[in-house]
């Protein structure tokens, strides 16, 4: 991975964002705030099903971050099953976690600068593929998600529904906070209610939420 200092440029999925009320600067302010005085913070955006707009949500964040405050912030897609990010950014995709996990990347290979925003670096989920019991937990996880977490003052984890992958359990000893992402007029209230008792009894805060859908087209943001 090679860090340079792009000029700065409008991404199509920042114009998009850009207009949905809340999203800029709702979230990234809310993580910024809760980051004042650390020295690194790392948010996990999760939500109570799959099609929650988990993704949306955290990539708008880490663009805020990047953009706003030009700090290093490193984006991190933990839903091997789903890659989505790359799309998202208009980026190619190529090698990412499940790659390093399987040993079949470098870790230069697989984290990529996004072009138009050099302060985001993005570890995107890779080769789909399910995600095997235990290997957040290996010395290689931990291994990957320390070289990224390192140079970063902001780091957003991208997970699958917390309380339905159990294999996200050992992820959480690596966040700081949590972001709970849900859908209007489909997540069950048990969903929801299941998902913080998991943050919860590991003593996770969740720092924000977003209602997604509230209105047609429109999600809506509440700073915890």
């Amino acid at each position: 991975m090679t860090r340079s200092r792009a000029t700065r440029s409008t991404l199509p999925f920042e114009e998009l964002i850009s207009s949905i009320p809340g999203l800029d600067p709702g979230l990234w302010s809310a993580i910024s705030a809760f980051g004042k005085g650390r020295k690194s913070t790392r948010v996990l955006f999760t939500g109570t099903q799959p099609g929650d707009g988990v993704t949306v949500a955290a990539t708008a964040a880490a663009l805020g971050l990047a953009r706003h405050l030009r700090v290093t912030t490193a984006y991190v897609e933990t839903d091997l099953e789903r890659p989505a990010v790359k799309g998202y950014l208009g980026m190619p995709s190529t090698a990412g976690l499940s790659d390093l996990l399987d040993g079949e990347s470098s870790f230069d290979e697989a984290v990529s600068d996004v072009p138009g925003c050099p302060d985001l670096i993005v570890l995107g989920a890779g080769r789909a593929r399910r995600a095997i019991p235990g290997e957040f937990a290996s010395d290689i996880a931990e291994g990957i998600l320390g070289r990224i977490v390192s140079p970063s003052q902001f780091t957003i984890i991208d997970g699958p529904p917390i309380a339905s992958h159990p294999q996200m359990l050992s992820l959480l000893r690596h966040v700081d906070a949590a972001v709970l992402v849900v859908r209007a007029r489909t997540s069950m209230k048990s969903e929801l209610v299941r998902a913080k008792a998991v943050l919860d009894q590991a003593r996770v805060p969740v720092i924000g939420s977003v209602l997604n859908r509230f209105k047609p087209d429109h999600p809506w943001v509440n700073p915890a």
